[in-house]
Order: structure tokens, then sequence, then C-alpha cells
């Protein structure tokens, strides 16, 4: 194998854990300098083929085509000891959905320049150039917890591993039957079409400023109550007017006009995220008390809080993958400035076979607030199998257990009648 550049990574702290992997703030010792980054390492026990590690393939996919300043930057991805790993710019900051709370909360016009500059990364996601056409990205999971805003003012949207683009080819297979997103913030057509457009991520950032304004959810509602909701447009009207109703009167009917309108149940009424932006500048600049900058440089930002994490306080020479001992971990991604297509290089590896089976039933997943199909895809194997004999369904075993019932039944008849019939034999021959 030819010699390779190897960065070096010195891993501070976990910051972060989920379902998959955790998340730890590191510095980066590569050939162009050192670099502080975060670093979103995978478990180790996931499959390359697995549905997380072909989502952080895809952020890492779609992220190359975006350069904006509210949109975290990604350097690469890495193997750590067999570990796939994301490697991305560090913000230090908290997300949103703290900065709003405790003592001293992100004011109104803060929260405004918050949200504009989200609505101008979600606008330059969507229309960035690849290929001769645009990426129509789709970020599909916009929330609270999903931006961060940094101590030297900065706001960048996060987690793209669930995003769809109209222009890039993602490895993780989602099926339409298959609603992805955090359902206190998903607009009503994807409850009742699993559609995902545009206008649903405007939706999801209206609610997201109005719980940045008022320490609530737009809808203090369980899932099954929401989806009610939506399905009544006049009902759903009425409880936005009611919920807007709580917004502080200091910040005048414009923003609760503007939320009214991200919010709108028909998403053809929704304005685009470029409207968005140029509003919340204009309400920005007629509200009295601290700009981002100001709150930023003022605050007394809290300890970063820390994890226990394996992979803390160690450090790591990144791996360099052989393509005849691994299977398909080996593949990178490389932005071409010249003609701005994103492409997908593999070192000794032909594409994965995709193996398409029925996608299971939508459910909620109560843990992350997020509904998606729990089944991950299948794995490649080295050659065709007889396929395994189905399993019953529920249906099929609830019929088992009603037959069975139903038979026991049969059977203690036919004892008590016979029991019945001895008794009164006795009687009638021994009793008279």
């Amino acid at each position: 194998m030819a010699a390779v550049d190897r960065r070096t990574f010195k891993v501070h702290a976990c910051i972060g854990r989920g379902g998959y992997g955790e998340v730890y703030r590191a510095t980066m010792f590569a050939a162009d300098g050192e670099h502080e980054v975060a670093l979103k390492v995978l478990h180790a026990d996931l499959e390359t083929s697995s549905q997380p590690v072909q989502r952080l393939r895809d952020e890492r996919r779609m992220l190359a085509a975006i350069v904006h300043e509210s949109i975290l930057r990604v350097h690469d991805l890495v193997v750590l000891e067999g570990r796939i790993g994301l490697v991305t710019e560090w913000v230090e900051g908290q997300d949103l959905n703290k900065c709003t709370r405790g003592d001293d909360p992100l004011p109104p016009r803060a929260i405004l320049e918050v949200i504009g500059g989200i609505a101008d990364a979600l606008d330059a996601a969507h229309h960035a150039p690849v290929g001769g056409g645009t990426l129509g990205l789709i970020h599909r999971d916009v929330k609270p917890s999903n931006i961060r805003v940094g101590r030297k003012a900065q706001a960048k949207l996060l987690d793209f591993g669930i995003a769809r683009a109209e222009n890039v080819q993602r490895e993780a297979q989602t099926s339409p039957d298959n609603v992805f997103g955090s359902f206190p913030y998903m607009a009503p057509e994807r409850f009742l079409a699993s559609s995902s457009e545009a206008a649903g991520d405007v939706y999801a950032l209206g609610a997201t400023l109005f719980e940045a304004l008022t320490a609530e959810r737009l809808w203090m509602l369980p899932l099954p109550e929401i989806y009610k909701l939506v399905m009544n447009d006049a009902r759903y009207g009425l409880m936005l007017e009611e919920r807007l109703g709580t917004l502080p009167d200091e910040l005048g009917p414009d923003v609760a006009g503007l939320i009214r309108d991200m919010a709108a149940w028909d998403p053809m009424r929704r304005p685009s995220a470029a409207e968005v932006r140029d509003r919340c500048a204009k309400l920005a600049k007629g509200i009295a008390g601290k700009d981002l900058l100001h709150w930023c440089r003022d605050r007394d930002w809290p300890e970063l809080r820390v994890l226990p994490g394996l992979l803390s306080g160690r450090v790591f020479e990144e791996d360099v993958i052989d393509p005849q001992e691994a299977d398909n971990i080996g593949r990178e991604l490389a932005w071409d400035a010249n003609d701005q297509e994103v492409t997908v290089h593999i070192r000794g590896f032909d594409e994965p076979t995709v193996l398409r089976t029925p996608p299971p039933a939508p459910r909620a997943d109560h843990t992350t607030e997020r509904i998606r199909s729990t089944g991950p895809s299948e794995p490649r194997r080295p050659a065709p199998a007889p396929p395994a004999p189905a399993a019953p369904s529920n249906g099929f075993r609830v019929a088992r257990v009603v037959l069975a019932l139903l038979v026991l039944l049969f059977v203690m008849a036919g004892v008590f009648v016979a029991t019945f019939s001895v008794m009164l034999y006795l009687l009638q021959r021994f009793g008279g």
C-alpha cells in the first residue's frame, strides 16, 4: 500500500452519548496543523453495512456539498481501532434548548437572530449547487437540541443523519412508508402523507421559535393527540391561535404572525426559508434587549458536562484500512471543487448489494421522540441462502391461543356433563 498521512487524535472527554455511539471533544493533529474537533464515534460492534454506519456516511456525503457559517463543518470520516467516526468542527457552547432556560435565558432579539441564521442555513442547504443542479437538501429533524449556540455568537445546525437530498444518493435505505423525525416538531403533512419537503423544515423551525420564546413546546400533547389534531385543519387553526396567545405581550403581533405563517397547516401557505431569514432580521432590529453577540459575550457559560467514556484521555492514530482485510470500511467521500459533484470513492471494493424487504410499520420511539422504522438493513452475504421460514404473525398467534381456549372449554364442558350424568344416575338408582 502507498504511504499515507495518518492523523492523530487526542481524545479529551465524552460530551454526549446515544444509542449508537458517543461524541467526544478531541484535538486532531494533521498535516495542515492542529484542530479542535468533535468526534462522533459509533460502537465497535456495528456492522459496516448497518443503518447507523450508512447514515454517518450519508451525513458526511451531504455536508460536503455545503459551505455555510451556520452549518457544522465536517472534516472527514475516520476509523479508530476499527470504530468508524465522523470528525466535525468543535463549537464551544450549548444547545438552544439549554440557552433559553435558566437564570439568564437567551433574549427574544438574540433568539430571532439564531432562528434567522438557521433559516439561512436551510435555504443554503436546499439550493447548494451540485452537478449542474441543486442539492435539494431537507433536514427533517430541525429542533432546539439540533441547534448549537456558540460562545462566539455562532448558531449552528447539527445532525443531518436523517436528512434527504434530491441529488445525492443515500446509502441508508428509507421508504415512503417510514416516517422520520421528532414528532413535536413534525409538520401536519408529515403525519398524513409521510412527505418531506422544504416547508416541513420551515414548520419545525417555527415550532422551535415558539419554544425558544416561551420555554414551552408548541403542542403540549402526547403523540396520539397531536395526530388527532393535525387530522382536522379547522381545529388545528383554533389550537394554534390559542397557543400564540401565550406569547409575551412585548413581542408584538408581528412575531406571532411570523410563527403563525411558519406553522400553518397548509404547507403552501408557509414562507420559504429565505423569507423567514429576512423577516427575522427585520423583527430583531425592532426588539429591545441584547443581541446575540452581547449576550454570548456577557453570559456566565456553565462548565462542559463530561460523561464517562471508553476513549476519554487516549491518543489514537487513525487506521489505514487494507482492502483485503476489511469489508467496505474504507469508503471515503471526495468533494470535487471543479465540477461541483459529490462522488464516492471505494478503495478496492464494489458497491454493496442492497437487499430490499417490505418495511415495517412506523412506530413511536418515546425514548428519542423519533418515529422511525426499527428494522436495520440486511447485511451483505457471501452467497445466496435459502429464505428462512416466515415467523408466524401476531394474528396467527392470537388465533392459536383462541383455538386452544375453545378446545379447553369444550373439554371442561364434556367433563361437567359426564359428571352430572353419573350423579343423576346414582340418584335415580339409589335415591328411590
